[in-house]
Order: structure tokens, then sequence, then C-alpha cells
């Protein structure tokens, strides 16, 4: 049983949150659709997660100065990774002037468990994966059965995304 807490979030978290989730889209050149959790509704297992082909991450954002205010926990983040089957990472951030910036190299992500860089791209594979319980739950939801946006319209890729995998990553 996990402590999930509840509250809401400052402006000064809200303020490093959106800048982590615009440096990680800014990864592979706004090309990323597939966010999972990109809004700041608690309860806080993660702060940021997406889809990147075959593979789920999960973001827990830190203040390298730990004097930020941040919601949730490391417990927390391992929970949903594994509950998913995703990889569990912490982007530490630091507030540079008045940005937040990742104090991490390349993605500004690491391994929760060994604290090693994480690029999402190199993790990405050709294999098939199973669905687990939640994504086959979150597939059957008759809302995810809509498109997000009609054609010609913009759609915000930091709004909250379905939790699927490619159609083709069935329960076999």
């Amino acid at each position: 049983m996990h402590d999930i807490e509840m509250h809401g979030v400052s402006e000064a978290f809200a303020l490093c949150w959106q800048a982590a989730g615009r440096y990680i889209q800014r990864q592979v050149q706004d090309l990323l659709h597939s966010w999972l959790k990109a809004n700041l509704n608690p309860p806080f297992l993660e702060h940021l997660s997406f889809r990147l082909g075959n593979q789920l991450f999960f973001i827990r954002i830190e203040d390298v100065d730990d004097k930020l205010g941040v919601p949730g926990s490391r417990d927390g983040l391992r929970a949903i990774a594994d509950g998913c089957k995703g990889h569990a990472c912490l982007m530490p951030m630091r507030r540079v002037m008045k940005a937040w910036v990742p104090a991490a190299a390349g993605w500004g992500l690491l391994n929760l468990q060994t604290s090693r860089p994480i690029n999402p791209v190199a993790l990405v594979s050709d294999d098939r994966i199973e669905m687990t319980d939640w994504e086959l739950q979150d597939f059957c939801r008759p809302d995810r059965a809509r498109p997000f946006g009609q054609a010609g319209q913009e759609t915000d890729v930091m709004a909250g995304k379905s939790l699927r995998r490619p159609v083709d990553m069935v329960r076999g």
C-alpha cells in the first residue's frame, strides 16, 4: 500500500514541471504526441509520462538543490512504472537565473534504480509487448474510441493521453 499525496502544487513547481515537459518534447523535435500524464492533477505517482514506440516512460521531477516542494514519492513512481512494465525515470532539474533546466545530459532522464542516464529512443524495439491489465482497461474506455482532435485542428501535446501502446501490441 502506498500513501499518495492529493494536494495541489506550488506555482514554482508548475514552472519547473512545464520546463521539464517542454525539454522532453524538444528531444524529438516536437514529434512526441503520446503523452500519458501531462497535467498537474493529483494523485502524483509520476509527474510526466509518455509512450515512445513500444516503451512507456514515467518521470519524477526533482530539484537538485532541494528547495522546491515536489509532490509524490519515488515509491509511487516505482509502483506506476512496475505496474505498467515501463521505465521509472528521475529528471533532476536546476534553477538557473529564472529558468529551470535539466541537471543531467541528453534527455535529462536518469534510471530510478541505477541513476544512469536514459535515452528513450535507444530503448525502443520491434519486440511485441503484452499489454498490462492497466493498458487493457484503458483501451476499453469508450472515451478513447474517438480521436483527440479533428482533421485540421491543433491538439495540445501537453494534455493527458491514453495509456495505450501501438495497436499491434495486443494481449497474446
